[in-house]
């Protein structure tokens, strides 16, 4: 099972998640990366073994609380 985390920014969120997950002892399995059609994502896996995707989609859009939906 992967734990995936939506972020509201793809260049800065998910770029410092991963460094801040990298710092805490975390394996990059995936560095962040632009994927198709037009998102950000990077996975790592923490040293319990747990992996972790972080993504910013360009389908979706957060709300101030930060509940995803589609725009599709």
């Amino acid at each position: 099972m992967t734990l995936g985390h939506q972020v509201f920014s793809p260049l800065i969120e998910v770029d410092q998640v991963i460094a801040q997950a990298a710092h805490a002892g975390a394996q990059i399995i995936k560095p962040a990366q632009a994927n198709f059609p037009g998102g950000y994502t990077g996975d790592f896996q923490d040293p319990n073994g747990h992996v972790g995707e972080l993504v910013w989609n360009l389908d979706w859009e957060n709300d101030q609380v930060g509940i995803s939906s589609s725009r599709v």
